[in-house]
């Protein structure tokens, strides 16, 4: 009969009483088994225990992050973890959630519709499965102001050569600051405040370029980008000819004077047409004109205008004369005569030494509109005549006289 001998397991000697087990395994049981030395090979018997090691720690989501934080949204980031999931709560509590978050597998949360200025928290943990989460980390971003819009549909209209005006969309519960100048360039300081959506400039320098910079008002030191607008003024109005006379005035001869204008001179055209001209005249730097070598018995009419320099000249201004006869016994009586008030809106009335003659009302095309007979009236109706400039004829004893007519 064989005898089976039991062998004998020698196990680590120390005289601690205590042992530190590290480098194990999650979630694994040990056993540690220990027994005493008596001496010369004295051995106790060996007692047991054992334990079971705890899950691996879920460790905490690591940088995250927010950015293109404006006024109504953000995008949130964290580190992707193997193997593991995440939950996040998304809310204005700068608190640590107490339950549960939405689950997500991706490492990146848009945050939108969000209220602009307000601090908002993102809470986020990691779900390394069977109920074992991280501790939740908590990053915190505040959204910007809302931002405060552009000014809209800056306009200018009525330019002329001493003023403009500007006007813009109104903006509900804003004002507005504006800088009016001669400089391109957006200010870098303040404006002038104004609730108003017009600004009228008065005052301006012919031929100039302006600039209308206006912005937004949001409050709380919150404004809009500047906005420019220019506009260049007109040339200055060249005025008309004023004073225009005829004197000494026979047969064949007269002499036209008119006031001086400083720093302008003159074009005339000295014809028997009381239309005015359509094209250039006699250019002259005198305030008088002596005509000569005339028709006997004639209505000649004397057209003059201002030129102001740089291809800009006032309106033709005309007076008539008519030179004498020298045919008869009895010279003839020369026609004058008043037209008033001048401007005129709905009639005119004929003022003359005697009342006779007719008058005609002629356009600058030479037609006849209206006439009537001083011996019946004086008063001329302007009802159905369209505003305008027009020549008023007098004739009386076989001779003329033209006055310009304005209508408004």
């Amino acid at each position: 009969m064989k005898t089976m001998l039991h062998q004998q397991v020698c196990g680590i000697a120390t005289s601690d009483v205590t042992y530190e087990a590290t480098g194990l395994e999650a979630s694994t049981t040990y056993y540690f088994h220990i027994r005493k030395d008596c001496g010369n090979g004295n051995y106790s018997a060996w007692e047991t225990i054992s334990f079971t090691t705890s899950v691996e720690p879920c460790l905490i989501v690591e940088n995250i992050t927010s950015s293109n934080v404006d006024h109504e949204s953000a995008d949130l980031s964290w580190d992707a973890s193997t193997g593991n999931t995440f939950e996040y709560v998304f809310d204005e509590n700068n608190t640590a959630p107490t339950g549960s978050g939405v689950a997500t597998g991706d490492v990146t949360y848009e945050a939108t519709g969000l209220e602009a200025s307000t601090t908002y928290y993102f809470h986020i943990r990691k779900d390394c499965g069977n109920g074992n989460y991280s501790a939740w980390e908590t990053i915190s971003f505040t959204t910007s102001v809302e931002p405060c819009l552009i000014v809209e549909n800056i306009t200018s209209s009525n330019v002329d050569h001493e003023s403009a005006d500007v006007s813009w969309d109104a903006s509900t519960g804003n004002t507005f600051e504006y800088v009016f100048d001669e400089n391109n360039a957006a200010p870098t300081g303040s404006g002038i405040a104004t609730s108003d959506v017009t600004y009228e400039a008065t005052g301006l320098e012919a031929s100039t370029t302006y600039y209308f910079h206006i912005r937004k008002d949001c409050g709380n030191g919150n404004y809009s980008a500047w906005e420019t607008i220019s506009f260049t003024t007109s040339v200055e109005p060249c005025l008309i000819v004023e004073n225009i006379t005829s004197s000494n005035v026979d047969h064949e001869s007269a002499d036209i004077s008119w006031d001086a204008s400083a720093g302008n001179t003159f074009e005339y055209v000295l014809d028997e047409n009381a239309t005015a001209p359509t094209g250039s005249g006699t250019a002259i730097a005198a305030i008088s004109y002596a005509a000569e070598d005339l028709e006997e018995a004639t209505t000649y009419y004397f057209h003059i205008r201002k030129d102001c320099g740089n291809g800009n000249y006032s309106e033709w201004e005309t007076v008539s004369f008519t030179t004498s006869s020298t045919v008869g016994i009895e010279e003839k009586e020369m026609a004058t005569f008043i037209v008033y008030p001048n401007p005129a809106v709905d009639q005119i009335i004929i003022q003359t030494e005697k009342k006779q003659g007719t008058v005609k009302l002629m356009n600058t095309n030479g037609q006849q509109l209206a006439q009537i007979d001083l011996s019946e009236t004086d008063t001329l109706n302007l009802f159905e005549i369209n505003s305008g400039v027009y020549f008023v004829v007098y004739e009386f004893n076989g001779n003329k006289a033209v006055e310009k007519l304005i209508v408004q």
